[in-house]
Order: C-alpha cells, then sequence, then structure tokens
C-alpha cells in the first residue's frame, strides 16, 4: 500500500505513474517499464489502477521494484517505492 499526496495536496492537473524494475535472481534486469509505456501513467486522475503481468521462468527468484509517481501541474511531486523479492511458481 502506498500514500502519494492526498487529493487536497495535488489540486491542478494531477498525474500519476508507475515505474516497475524485474531482476531475475536479484541482479540481472529482465523487464524494465516507465511512465512512457503502455497503461503506466494516467493524466487528471487521483487514483490509479492497472495489472501487469509477467511470465517468470518456474522456481526463479525475482526482485520486483514498484515505484509510484504523482504530479500536479504546478510541478508539486511526490513518490513512494516498494521492493519486494519472490520465487516463480
Amino acid at each position: 500500500m502506498f500514500r502519494v499526496l492526498s487529493q487536497s495536496e495535488i489540486k491542478k492537473s494531477p498525474s500519476l505513474a508507475l515505474s516497475i524494475k524485474i531482476y531475475e535472481n536479484g541482479t540481472t534486469l529482465v523487464e524494465s517499464l516507465n511512465k512512457d509505456d503502455s497503461g503506466m501513467s494516467k493524466k487528471n486522475a487521483t487514483s490509479y489502477a492497472n495489472t501487469i503481468y509477467f511470465d517468470g521462468e518456474t522456481g526463479t527468484r525475482y526482485r520486483v521494484e514498484v515505484s509510484v509517481f504523482a504530479e500536479d501541474a504546478g510541478g508539486d511531486s511526490d513518490s513512494r517505492s516498494k521492493t519486494v523479492t519472490l520465487t516463480a511458481k
């Protein structure tokens, strides 16, 4: 769960964006998505949800870094990041 600037803090033309990086065995970058990729950003929004699929190899450990960015037209911005490690099934 992330908290990125409340609605009262982002008032003028808010935009939200995601960044996702997936590393195989924690070190080798195998997937990278940013705000310029399809489905990774939304303008004039105070909330946003999307599902991103990644086909990992069964039994392989992956480190996933997710960052959420919010910015308004005035240039005020905030971000949060979370990293998880998992094993593909």
